[in-house]
């Protein structure tokens, strides 16, 4: 295997931190010189081994110290917080470790004085920090720019078969299941009048084969309706800009308080004047992300005011927390005059302090340079997951739509195959009821010969539609277990049967519900469709999974939960299978819920209202 190569850019950095500690460390006598390039050198396989770099810029520091470099020295900053930042960005918190060892070779020469440690280590945690934001950005940008190419690999045609074939399974077998009732209902009301040629049992059968009709025309309405056009939701409200955000107003809040602490810490010496001024600046973070480029603009007044007053600021914690977070909104808006705003921000405040407390111009450079780099950074990936995220969901409603013109289409041609198919069934069982009807008391071997005709053709019938039955329940079209028929369903029995025929597609299922189950036949037809439609999602979307059914009663409810361990909210978009499945249970009194679980994976649940009763298993 290859090794990977260094970049430009990883070279670029390595002279930068380089010539950074040279410029340092060149006072300090040719030793400390000599140490320049080794850090420079330490930060250079920063990208592909990030806790190597970190514990060669840690060693280099030392280095540095045993070189006689003072602890004021600012010439290790650039490395060192260029390999904190690098360990959060590449090694997460695997470099937690190396970041110690380097916080452990930065206090050593100081004696481990206590301000001197929590400075070092709420810098270092604050960089490391910036790395690990923009680590995470980026691989949301890889996870979303993988969806989109995995949504753009996929054929609109290919899906939009797949769900015409499901659409096809459950409407077919709807519709079958109408025709195969009414079917057997005249068949036995036509086998009924047979011997006494009952003129009430031949009306009954005519009025069956109507109803059927009426049944029929009623479906088929419903397969030819055309779908509303979709408003789409209401436009989200614009956010109002006339007030800054909440979260930074209290963390300028926060910010000042810590100011107020650190003047009282220094004594009562310290000037009024400085700590307004210092105040006025820290307040600057409130308008941060209103308006970047005015805060910044805002900050340089109190470093400016501070100089021509010869009033210092309080240097502190809460200034460099301050400073740090308007580089960073800066980077963020990544526009030309925020990045103006921040860099002429940076020479003021440089300015200004080596002219009150020359020595500290290198961490405050630093102060700048880090959060603002990874500020940008994290916009910018930010700007790709939106891409991306823009991208996949044009690409969705792209294939949906191209489903629901498929769907719509296959709905037609359904409605002219089951027009031609059943129309002739029941239209010839009620013509031969009919002629029955007419010959009693004239001919009655004539009227039974047709009654006999209207039994054979509901027979022939009955046992071609348990054939599309079969071929539908099988999978043949569409997904197995969607087209079974409701008739008379015994809710237990056919449960086990659909969770057997799930089983044999891969999935790991258990059923668990009260022995002797009995419920009215719409509900259990029901509660059927709800697992079929869950169980059928979880092949789909969720293969090789585990998967829990269970059903629960309760007085006067029926509550079923289908639950897998499956990926849950990254596959599993809402389908027209969930979207009529949803309608259904509504119209039979119910509510549904259908989404990704806490602890991962899908749960569909449904509550059907319904006279439950529970018999003892025979």
């Amino acid at each position: 295997m290859p090794r990977p190569q260094v970049n430009r850019a990883e070279v670029l950095l390595a002279v930068a931190c380089g010539a950074w500690a040279a410029v340092f460390f060149a006072p300090e006598g040719a030793a400390a010189l000599a140490v320049a390039p080794v850090l420079g050198l330490a930060v250079l396989p920063l990208r592909r081994r990030p806790e190597l770099s970190g514990l060669a810029v840690a060693a280099a520091i030392g280095l540095a110290a045993a070189a006689g470099v003072p602890e004021e020295n600012a010439g290790t900053l650039a490395g060192g917080l260029t390999a904190v930042y690098g360990l959060g960005r590449y090694a997460g918190r695997r470099g937690l470790g190396v970041v110690a060892a380097m916080a452990v070779a930065l206090v050593v020469p100081e004696g481990f004085a206590l301000p001197d440690v929590l400075f070092v280590a709420v810098v270092l945690a604050a960089t490391w920090a910036c790395g690990r934001l923009v680590r995470r950005r980026t691989g949301s940008a890889r996870r979303a720019a993988a969806r989109a190419a995995e949504l753009a690999a996929q054929d609109p045609e290919d899906l939009a078969a797949g769900v015409v074939a499901e659409e096809r399974a459950r409407l077919a077998g709807a519709a079958l299941a109408v025709v195969r009732g009414a079917v057997e209902t005249m068949r036995r009301d036509a086998l009924a009048a047979e011997q006494a040629l009952d003129p009430r049992a031949l009306a009954a059968v005519q009025e069956g084969g109507r109803a059927a009709v009426a049944d029929l025309r009623r479906l088929l309405g419903l397969l030819r309706a055309e779908e509303q056009p979709d408003v789409g939701a209401p436009a989200a409200p614009v956010p109002s800009r006339r007030l800054p955000p909440r979260a930074d107003v209290a963390t300028a809040a926060g910010l000042a308080a810590v100011a107020v602490a650190e003047t009282m810490a220094w004594g009562p010496s310290t000037p009024a004047a400085s700590l307004a001024l210092t105040l006025l600046l820290v307040g600057c973070v409130a308008l941060r992300r209103w308006d970047a480029p005015l805060a910044c603009a805002l900050a340089m007044a109190p470093s400016a005011l501070a100089a021509a007053l010869d009033e210092p600021l309080v240097y502190g914690f809460g200034i460099a927390a301050t400073l740090a977070l308007l580089a960073w909104s800066a980077g963020t808006d990544g526009r030309p005059r925020a990045l103006a705003a921040v860099a002429v921000l940076a020479g003021v405040t440089v300015a200004v302090a080596r002219a009150d407390d020359p020595g500290n111009e290198g961490i405050l450079l630093v102060t700048f340079a880090l959060p603002a780099v990874a500020g940008h950074l994290w916009a910018v990936r930010g700007r790709e997951v939106d891409a991306s995220e823009a991208t996949a969901a044009g690409l969705r409603a792209a294939q949906e739509e191209a489903a629901e013109r498929a769907v719509r289409g296959e709905r037609l041609r359904l409605a002219r195959e089951l027009h031609d198919v059943a129309s002739h069934a029941v239209g010839v069982m009620v013509l031969q009821a009919g002629a029955a009807l007419a010959l009693r008391g004239r001919d009655d071997a004539a009227a039974r010969a047709a009654l006999g005709a209207v039994q054979r053709a509901g027979s022939e019938a009955v046992a071609e539609l348990d054939v599309l039955f079969g071929v539908l329940d099988a999978g043949a079209v569409g997904p197995p277990g969607l087209a079974t028929p409701a008739a008379d369903l015994d809710l237990g029995p056919a449960l086990r049967a659909l969770v057997d025929r799930i089983r044999g597609a891969g999935l790991d299922v258990t059923l668990a519900m009260p022995e002797g189950l009995t419920v009215e036949p719409e509900t259990a037809a029901t509660a059927l469709r709800v697992v079929q439609e869950a169980l059928t999602n979880a092949v789909r979307h969720a293969p090789g999974s585990r998967v829990a059914v269970g059903l629960e009663l309760a007085p006067g409810q029926l509550a079923v939960a289908v639950q897998d361990d499956g990926p849950g909210a990254g596959t599993h978009e809402p389908g027209f299978g969930l979207a009529g499945l949803a309608e259904r249970v509504r119209a039979a009194g119910g509510e549904l819920s259908a989404g990704p679980r806490a602890g991962g994976g899908f749960a569909v649940t449904a509550r059907l209202p319904a006279p439950v009763r529970t018999e003892a298993p025979a």
